[in-house]
């Protein structure tokens, strides 16, 4: 892979466009990059570049008239090419073309919370997350529903305790991510091990890709920086447990040509990177690719946009790396296969 762009949130140009953080992104079949700002900025949520990285436009604005938003909890762009917002405290979801103008908006009639996702599919489907709380502990729950809001399938769910509640806080939660190809959603939920499941988008479930794995321990850094975080936030280090081990894998995406790419913690060929395993479109692997990526590292918080963390379009990789600094930067790579 060789590096061909870079966005940094660094740059004192793009921070006068409003660009002093990356919340999250997407790219387009285009090669166009939208980025998507914090859920409590004040002005223009997402900002449009080119595929050579030259910002275009804003739009997206904050406040709760026709098209606007005031708490952007999920963006991301569907296979329509269309990007797709989640307004939580609006409870709707707006949909804006690759200009900025809006398509369409339609009350979200189920429920909407802060790891909430509903992303409109080509078939009228949508992928959809909640949050199922009750008995102690919250479920975070990922499934298809149909376009009258009905569950047709649950594709994957993990339970973690009410940390509201708990004595104890295992920590880091539970994995459950998803990857979606112009066909297929995968679907990786951390207790069935390296078995990603992969459905079609009428709820099908059409095959399962396995792999023997090794885990990859859980550091002594990680449990430190797992710790510190708990402890910014009030809790005491005697109330945090954490594992000797991480799970199978951190995160999944796909590209644009059913690949499906599986981020491990394994640690890859340089410090600070990680392996990637990359399987075709009849779930063999056939690469692997060692990248520095920024999907919060070992910690895995579920009220973070990992879902748009990073992507592959037209064989170009794109991901977040955080500097040195603290701050992040939006890096592609153009991949050649062998």
């Amino acid at each position: 892979m060789s590096q061909i762009l870079s966005i940094d949130t660094e740059n004192d140009e793009l921070v006068n466009y409003g660009l002093n953080d990356i919340w999250g992104f997407d790219v387009n079949s285009s090669g166009d990059i939208f980025i998507f700002k914090h859920p409590l900025s004040q002005k223009d949520f997402i900002l449009k570049f080119s595929g050579n990285g030259e910002f275009i436009k804003s739009f997206g604005n904050n406040g709760q008239g026709p098209g606007e938003i005031q708490n952007p909890i999920y963006q991301r762009i569907n296979l329509s090419n269309e990007v797709c917002v989640v307004d939580a405290v609006g409870r709707k979801l707006v949909v804006f073309d690759e200009n900025g103008d809006i398509i369409n908006e339609s009350k979200a009639e189920v429920r909407i919370s802060g790891t909430g996702l509903l992303l409109p599919l080509t078939n009228g489907n949508y992928l959809y997350r909640k949050v199922e709380r009750g008995g102690g502990k919250w479920d975070f729950v990922l499934s298809l529903i149909n376009s009258n809001f009905k569950e047709i399938v649950e594709l994957g769910r993990i339970s973690t305790a009410n940390i509201r509640r708990a004595s104890q806080i295992k920590y880091p939660f539970p994995v459950l991510t998803w990857g979606l190809s112009n066909m297929y959603i995968f679907v990786g939920v951390e207790e069935r091990g390296y078995d990603i499941h992969v459905y079609d988008f009428e709820g099908t479930l059409t095959r399962k890709i396995r792999k023997e794995y090794t885990s990859a321990p859980f550091s002594e850094e990680s449990q430190r920086r797992a710790i510190k975080r708990w402890e910014d936030i009030g809790y005491q280090s005697e109330e945090v447990v954490t594992p000797k081990s991480n799970p199978p894998f951190q995160h999944l995406f796909a590209d644009d040509n059913g690949r499906l790419y599986v981020a491990t913690f394994e640690p890859g060929y340089n410090t600070g990177e990680f392996m990637i395993d990359v399987f075709d479109t009849e779930g063999v692997l056939f690469s692997r690719l060692s990248l520095r990526l920024l999907l919060n590292g070992e910690i895995i918080w579920q009220d973070t946009p990992t879902d748009s963390w990073v992507t592959v379009k037209n064989n170009i990789l794109y991901c977040i790396q955080e500097k040195e600094s603290g701050h992040k930067k939006l890096v592609a790579y153009e991949i050649k296969w062998q």
